[in-house]
């Protein structure tokens, strides 16, 4: 990481500082200028504790040339202590910010290249994410569980964390540059709710609903929105019943 030439200067100053301070004070004590002799660890403690300005009295310039010494130190290094201060934590809040920025930019740059959008982890979103990972597809999973989604996330499945059920979390991924949604949840009024918001946000978008058992799916038919819906059950039961 390259540092800013400015953050170096300061950073030499106050380097400067505590050394003009250190020897300064230890040449004075060491020359009748304050109650004690001193040794260089004992001078740098006073100069640190000068320059913050607490002042505890242990060490006190007695003599003039000390006392101009010590007036010189307070001036020179809390001006020198208070600009570096500033501009380094300008440095790190501007770095923080840039990284924030740049993995906002990540995120929406991702999201508006997903072709498929994958809405709830249940079983069938996790095998269609993985599938689709294996053929390079563009996609993405959204779930409200944290947990579950740091584990896909650790088995390379791209997850993020949203509330399925709520409009101003799924309005920030770009449903609208997307081909097809997948809603796939065990609880069928978060289904319908789900898929709701989805045609508020995108009406036009081909939406596919994993059906949990056959009341929700007649619900969903029902709605008649033009949403394809599957029910994984009735369709074991019918290829099951091929072999009777």
């Amino acid at each position: 990481m390259r540092v800013p030439f400015l953050v170096l200067v300061y950073a030499a100053s106050i380097l400067a500082v505590l050394l003009f301070g250190t020897f300064g004070t230890y040449y004075f004590s060491h020359n009748n200028g304050f109650n004690t002799k001193t040794s260089l660890l004992s001078s740098l403690y006073f100069t640190v504790v000068t320059l913050s300005t607490v002042g505890y009295g242990d060490i006190v310039p007695v003599s003039s040339a000390a006392k101009v010494f010590v007036i010189i130190l307070i001036i020179v290094g809390l001006s020198i202590f208070l600009t570096a201060v500033t501009l380094l934590s300008s440095e790190i809040m501007n770095s923080r910010i840039k990284k924030l920025s740049g993995e906002i930019s990540y995120l929406e740059s991702k999201l508006s290249k997903a072709d498929v959008i994958l809405i709830g982890t249940d079983f069938t979103n996790i095998a269609l994410a993985e599938i689709l990972k294996k053929e390079g597809k563009k996609y993405l999973l959204i779930t409200s569980d944290k947990s579950k989604a740091d584990k896909l996330n650790k088995q390379g499945l791209k997850t993020f964390v949203a509330d399925e059920t709520s409009k101003s979390d799924l309005s920030k991924f770009n449903f609208k540059n997307s081909k097809l949604a997948v809603v796939d949840f065990k609880e069928g009024s978060k289904i319908i709710y789900t898929v709701l918001i989805i045609k508020s946000i995108s009406p036009k978008l081909k939406i596919i609903v994993i059906a949990p058992d056959t009341e929700v799916e007649a619900h969903l038919i029902n709605l008649g929105m033009n949403i394809e819906v599957i029910n994984p059950a009735a369709l074991t039961a019918i290829q099951i019943g091929k072999y009777l």
